[in-house]
């Protein structure tokens, strides 16, 4: 048995994909998910391995041990039940997986096996205790993954068997934030009290944002995530004349159409807002450096013997975390801070004319959220843009609609939608500007003041792409929570 990791920084991304290389330095493995076990043409469990594991990189010169992520579809569930069943499929397949991690050259095996029946318990264990004493022969180490159950009982997951014979155990959150800390605290929880060690275990943490539907939850990053709230619509029936009234609407993020708007989701400890659209209601929860501070301090809070951070790819669209990450590793504390409460709100601008009302002042301490504003068009003709920004106390999200007003009006082609002779249209995803990150400070409670932090470049022309925008100056300084 390999020696168990102490306060680990597992990273885990998918085939294909380069880790962020802010994040390898402190990096104890890194975890490639390229084998599928699925469904053969026979009906029986099928192992797919991709044999591009590790293509990023030349492989004499790695310094971070890089394993093989395993992972069951769902619909393999039925085969896999039948696999643990008898002995000799079970052999059968420690073989073929000791030998896909050699086929890929990995220092071991990251067993992603989260469905597993719970009458399956005795014989699950027998497949992780079996696997690793083989990867043990090679040189090669089994770290494996279990989820977060309802209860205190943890299924067809024996905890104390796991982790008595594999290299870690990586806890996977639940997918619902709703219910992230209830389920996790609740089975950490009965573990602790029933005398189990943390210490060879790590909670799995995502950099991906969630979104909830009728259908389940889905992850998202977090420019999709905040493009979403920064969804608009300009309510015009005909065309748009000089100095008319034109009604914006932010449809996910008003609170005046039923939403929640943009708020700190106290249960989830998470930027999040809800809305209802065609298909039902929907909430988001938007990952950035204030909920990843939260969950950190939870692998604190049980002293946890790691942290396996998921979508550890390089992306812009995920929050950039590892500053947090690297102080948390280091034993430099943890800064528990809520988001910027005035960021929250929706702000109005254009690039001429006037955002009327309240709407018209953004990120002011103590302003509401307006999610219904109204634009009264310029006193001469020409092609406008309106726009509305949003932020989750980090980053400035913005999506921007050009409208087309006349000295007369009444032209069908003025509309909320932009086209390709009326002004730039938007492209499909938004693009942000980022602020800096809080200062991190030892606390172990949120503060009411997160540190300051840079604003978005303020610009006054169109632009092709829906951009950031701000007024001259930026939005304000921080202030409060209010």
């Amino acid at each position: 048995r390999r020696t168990a990791f102490d306060r680990t920084l597992g990273l885990i991304i998918p085939v294909g994909e380069v880790p962020d290389p802010d994040a390898l330095d402190d990096a104890t493995v890194l975890v490639v998910t390229a084998a599928t076990l699925g469904i053969g043409e026979d009906g029986a469990a099928a192992l797919t391995t991709d044999l591009d594991v590790l293509a990023y990189t030349n492989v004499e010169q790695r310094a971070v041990p890089i394993y093989l992520g395993v992972t069951a579809s769902p619909e393999a569930t039925e085969p896999l039940d039948l696999l643990l069943a008898t002995e000799p499929a079970l052999i059968a397949h420690i073989s073929e997986l000791a030998a896909a991690a050699e086929e890929v050259d990995a220092n071991g095996i990251y067993l992603v096996y989260l469905d597993v029946d719970r009458s399956r318990e005795a014989a699950f264990t027998r497949l992780v205790t079996q696997l690793a004493a083989r990867l043990s022969e090679d040189g090669r180490g089994l770290i494996v993954a279990v989820p977060a159950p309802t209860t205190a009982d943890t299924g067809a997951y024996d905890w104390p068997a796991l982790v008595e014979v594999a290299a870690a155990v990586w806890l996977n959150a639940p997918d619902d934030p709703s219910v992230y800390y209830e389920q996790l605290e609740g089975v950490l929880e009965s573990q602790q009290a029933a005398g189990l060690e943390f210490g060879s275990i790590s909670l799995v943490l995502d950099r991906m944002s969630h979104l909830r539907t009728s259908d389940g939850v889905s992850l998202v990053d977090r420019h999709e995530a905040l493009g979403r709230a920064a969804e608009l619509d300009a309510n015009v029936e005909g065309g748009i004349a000089v100095g008319d009234l034109v009604s914006l609407t932010a449809a996910n993020a008003a609170t005046e159409l039923g939403g929640s708007g943009i708020r700190w989701d106290q249960n989830a400890q998470a930027v999040s807002f809800s809305f209802v659209e065609r298909g039902g209601p929907r909430t988001v929860w938007v990952e950035n450096n204030f909920s990843f501070a939260f969950r950190l301090d939870l692998v604190r809070r049980f002293e946890l013997g790691g942290i396996a951070v998921a979508s550890a790819q390089t992306s812009e669209a995920l929050p950039d975390v590892w500053d947090t990450v690297a102080e948390f590793l280091s034993g430099g504390g943890l800064t528990l801070q809520l988001p910027y409460g005035p960021y929250l709100n929706p702000c109005w601008q254009a690039t001429d004319g006037v955002i009327e009302g309240e709407a018209g002042n953004c990120w002011a301490a103590g302003g509401a959220a307006v999610g219904v504003a109204t634009w009264r068009a310029p006193g001469g003709p020409g092609v406008y843009e309106v726009g509305l920004v949003v932020s989750d106390g980090e980053i400035f999200v913005g999506r921007r609609l050009a409208l087309r007003v006349t000295e007369a009006g009444g032209i069908p082609e003025a509309s909320a939608t932009p086209t390709t002779d009326a002004g730039p249209e938007p492209t499909a995803e938004p693009t942000t500007s980022a602020t800096t990150q809080p200062a991190q400070q030892a606390t172990t409670a949120p503060t009411q003041e997160p540190a300051a932090s840079a604003t978005p470049d303020a610009t006054s022309v169109p632009t092709a792409e829906p951009t950031a925008t701000t007024p001259a100056g930026g939005p304000p300084g921080p202030g409060g929570n209010e």
